[in-house]
């Protein structure tokens, strides 16, 4: 698996990271029936990230975000951010975080009993960091949100 994880990082290494633009498209304007209420994109680091934030019904928010892993930059943050915790797991009396099998590959699971909220940060599309948190939203919508996202490059 390390072989593997230095392999990723070499190839993100050679890409060249999305403009704010690009990694902006990445970002739905409603997910789950909710709508976009905030908005933030950055490439000014030598990579790029966007967020949104969703509410809906009742204390229901949704928050996703999307790293780019490309280029020199990038591909450090997939070092720290995911590969990291390939092999984790801890549990308290307020929840767990666990690495699981998601989506044909790794993805850390989250889970915080006392704001009901679920996290999820997977490896996607060869590129990118996908993170979803939700609170009041069960992890199944928010393993479909991770899964569901567009993630194709312009």
């Amino acid at each position: 698996k390390i072989e593997e994880n230095a392999d990723e990082a070499e190839k993100l290494k050679k890409l060249t990271p999305l403009s704010i633009d690009q990694v902006k498209a990445l970002i739905p304007n409603e997910l789950l029936g909710m709508p976009r209420t905030s908005f933030d994109a950055n490439s000014a680091a030598g990579y790029a990230t966007a967020k949104g934030t969703y509410k809906g019904d009742g204390d229901k928010v949704l928050d996703i975000e999307i790293i780019d892993c490309a280029g020199e930059m990038g591909s450090l943050i997939y070092n720290t951010r995911f590969f990291a915790f390939w092999n984790y797991q801890h549990e308290d009396d307020n929840g767990y975080e666990k690495t699981t099998d998601f989506n044909g590959g790794k993805a850390v699971e989250k889970y915080t009993k006392s704001s009901e909220r679920y996290e999820l940060t997977s490896f996607s599309n060869d590129r990118f960091i996908v993170h979803v948190e939700g609170e009041k939203v069960p992890l199944d919508d928010i393993k479909k949100v991770a899964k569901d996202l567009n993630l194709k490059v312009n």
